[in-house]
């Protein structure tokens, strides 16, 4: 009984034997004399006289649709002793237009049919029990690509028999050589946890489709697990493998022409697409990606952990380069987009996204830049008492000092800030700060006047905030009778107990706490006496719409400040700008004022 085996060899590129170039034009002169024959014309003898047997397959059925007069003999010695009828015993039957059984190696054949070129040795295990000795093939399988469709349409096949080379030592070295190569070159384009490409694959990948003629759009879609980090501290390392490795084979399922997949690192994975009709099949694919790819895990305790995956996608159009790292890095500004939109989300990245992106992330290295280096600046803004109009405090104002020079105000690094964690580190700079400028104009003391400072709500729901403050007036050897904190109604609701101890712990050291931008959010005005809050400071909003003709605004103001004078807070308009303003909300008996009508900010 007679039966293929492979070495299973296989390379990548230009095959490795010495006379390439002669193997190119066969394989050209096979692929078109295939296309002749398909077409009906007469048979040609151009590479009967070659002693390499020479073979086309079409690629979408496996027929052999040419075969040279050496491949013919070839194939009917290593069948020789076996019945050509039994085709059923064959591994992979084929048959040439003669109506030649020809038992192609179906390894070779079929991997160079999905586009690799294959260089391989296939063992012809003959009838041993009659004394027939094994004998060597080496099989090499070129694929051709369509002009028209950029797909694998034929493989052009180079057989031998390589039998008594195989008895040569220099033969045993240079396949040894050979596989050793293909190791090496197969560990440096595989990620060694899912068995994936990696990056330098994905590199690879799209200089092959870049140097291809192209119709269609290119698509890379940057994957990444949401909260991984969080699964993986949670769960474990193991559990963070194993869920790598399901995504993994999500992805190795897909079944679309022209798709490849990769895992860069971390949590994240590419989907090279190529081919697309347009932008929203692009966009198709990742709302199918983002929908497939949210998994339930099961995790030894019996906890059930639902992930997601967020997509940024990068474009390539037919006119365009195809180049890895520019896609790279075009999808992951546009993931960055979508992670800061939410979860299972996908954004396309185009020039005005990019723009809007890396200047955010100037910012982002600005902010942190200004932090580590002590690059902010603290501004004093008055605050008057209406009936007065004299001066009873400030508002402490950070400014951040760019390389260039730049002031920038809050409103253009505070939300990035905020979203970045830097918030902290420049909560705690400002208190430090307000507590030196009070220790160097002791005046300020002496006159009751108050510098006020802003919190965020995550720094000052942290269990050592109120240490910092501690530290801050004892390094400056100063009470903290003359400092007020400003915190957002939204931190009353945000821990209550964790924010009943800071602000008993802030109180007992001298400070006040007032309630800042009132009214942008819950309102609860409940909230004023379960806290020991002192002040209240009625949002920018509200001052702005006291012009409204409808006099709801107004309204409204005097009802705050009725009900924060029943609670015994001193209340502060913020943002006014005009005269009328002010003598508005003196009428309606607002305590303080601030705002461009009374002073800018000015350095403090």
């Amino acid at each position: 009984m007679t039966a293929w085996q492979s070495t299973g060899g296989r390379t990548s590129g230009t095959p490795h034997w010495s006379d390439t170039r002669r193997f190119d034009l066969v394989a050209r002169i096979a692929s078109g004399i295939a296309r002749l024959r398909w077409r009906g014309l007469p048979p040609l003898g151009s590479l009967d006289a070659l002693t390499d047997g020479i073979f086309v397959m079409r690629a979408r059925d496996g027929r052999v649709v040419y075969a040279n007069r050496t491949a013919r003999e070839l194939v009917l010695m290593a069948s020789a002793h076996r019945s050509i009828n039994r085709v059923d015993q064959m591994p992979f039957e084929l048959t040439t237009p003669e109506g030649v059984v020809v038992p192609l190696p179906r390894t070779p054949a079929l991997r160079a049919a999905r586009g690799e070129t294959v260089i391989d040795e296939i063992c012809v295990l003959t009838d041993q029990e009659h004394g027939q000795p094994e004998r060597w093939m080496a099989i090499t399988a070129v694929p051709i690509t369509s002009p028209l469709t950029r797909q694998v349409s034929s493989v052009v096949c180079r057989m031998r028999d390589c039998t008594a080379e195989r008895e040569s030592v220099e033969h045993q070295l240079e396949l040894g050589r050979r596989r050793h190569e293909l190791v090496v070159e197969t560990m440096a384009l595989t990620d060694p946890l899912t068995q994936l490409g990696n990056r330098a694959q994905v590199t690879r990948w799209a200089h092959e489709i870049g140097a291809q003629p192209r119709t269609g759009v290119t698509a890379l879609l940057l994957l990444d697990l949401d909260a991984f980090k969080t699964f993986n501290d949670s769960l474990g390392h193991g559990a963070g493998d194993a869920l790598l490795l399901e995504v993994a084979d999500r992805l190795r399922a897909l079944r679309r022409p022209g798709l490849r997949v990769a895992r860069l690192g971390g949590d994240e994975f590419v989907v090279l697409a190529e081919d697309l009709s347009d932008q929203q099949a692009a966009e198709q694919l990742a709302a199918e990606l983002v929908r497939d790819l949210s998994i339930t895990h099961h995790s030894a305790s019996g906890m059930q952990v639902l992930t997601t995956v967020s997509a940024g996608i990068a474009l390539a159009g037919p006119d365009q380069p195809v180049v890895a790292d520019e896609l790279l890095r075009t999808a992951d500004l546009a993931l960055y987009a979508a992670k800061k939109g939410g979860r299972r989300r996908w954004v396309v990245g185009d020039a005005v996204l990019v723009e809007e992106v890396q200047a955010r992330l100037v910012t982002e290295q600005a902010v942190r830049r200004a932090v580590e280096s002590g690059a902010l600046v603290l501004y004093l803004q008055p605050i008057v008492d209406l009936t007065t109009s004299g001066t009873v405090g400030y508002e402490a104002l950070v400014r951040l000092l760019t390389t260039s020079g730049e002031l920038l105000s809050p409103e253009h690094f505070l939300g990035i800030a905020s979203e970045t964690g830097l918030i902290t580190d420049i909560d705690r700079w400002m208190i430090h700060e307000a507590a030196r400028i009070v220790a160097r104009h002791p005046e300020l003391v002496a006159s009751g006047r108050k510098i006020c400072v802003n919190v965020s709500s995550r720094t000052f729901a942290s269990p050592d905030y109120p240490s910092v403050v501690r530290e801050a007036l004892s390094r400056n050897g100063i009470d903290g009778s003359s400092l007020v904190l400003e915190i957002t109604e939204h931190s009353l609701l945000h821990d209550e107990p964790q924010i009943h101890e800071a602000i008993t712990a802030v109180n007992e050291a001298g400070l006040e706490i007032a309630v800042d931008d009132f009214g942008t959010g819950y309102s609860a005005l409940a909230y004023l006496r379960l806290f020991a809050v002192h002040r209240l400071k009625l949002d920018i909003s509200f001052v702005a719409a006291l012009a409204d003709a409808d006099g709801v605004a107004a309204s409204t103001v005097r009802a705050i400040i009725s009900v924060a004078h029943a609670h015994g807070l001193v209340v502060t308009a913020e943002g006014v700008e005009h005269r009328w303003q002010a003598e508005l909300l003196r009428a309606m008996g607002c305590d303080h004022a601030q705002g461009y009508w009374f002073g800018h900010p000015v350095p403090a």
